[in-house]
């Protein structure tokens, strides 16, 4: 029975994420343009979920990898993966532009690496289904770029699909601040 409520909640919690980012946008999405990502903090992944307390309800940029599908979704860098999994949160107001960054990412599942602006979450879990250590509260996506049409988990990608993965170290450039 807790089996099939977390995978109804979880159905249910990728759904609301679905209808944030496909479906229908607001007039504020406008607002979040260039100007406002000069108030984020670049951080690399792994200093983030190290350093959870340090960056609790803080404003970051991170580069990072993020895998998704029907039961699941996750942020991550390889290095730190068992730091704890990171859970997304998609804010409405910014779903127009989000949409747009993610416009050619695999509709179902997918692996893709993208800097990420918003708010981290580095106390007061578990969140999404409770698998959660972490969350990131999306106000902008930018440099997207497509790692696989596949969202399961990084071991079962191919060898050179795995080369692709935040390894991570990296941290957003000034050139994927323009992108």
């Amino acid at each position: 029975m807790k089996t099939h409520f977390r995978s109804a909640l979880t159905a249910v919690l990728l759904g609301c994420l679905w209808i944030v980012l496909w479906g229908g946008a607001t007039a504020g999405a406008q607002q979040h343009g260039e100007a406002d990502m000069a108030g984020y903090t670049p951080v690399s992944y792994c200093e983030l979920v190290r350093h959870p307390k340090e960056y609790d309800g803080k404003n970051v940029a991170v580069r990072a990898t993020y895998r998704y599908g029907f039961e699941w979704q996750e942020m991550f860098c390889m290095k730190c993966r068992d730091q704890g999994k990171t859970w997304l949160e998609f804010e409405t107001e910014s779903a127009s532009a989000i949409r747009r960054a993610l416009g050619k990412a695999p509709r179902h599942q997918g692996t893709l690496n993208a800097t990420f602006y918003g708010t981290f979450r580095g106390t007061k879990g578990p969140y999404g289904d409770g698998g959660y250590v972490f969350r990131f509260d999306v106000k902008s996506v930018k440099a997207v770029d497509i790692v696989s049409k596949d969202g399961w988990a990084p071991e079962r990608l191919s060898a050179s699909e795995q080369q692709k993965l935040c390894q991570g170290d990296e941290k957003e450039t000034a050139a994927e601040r323009k992108r």
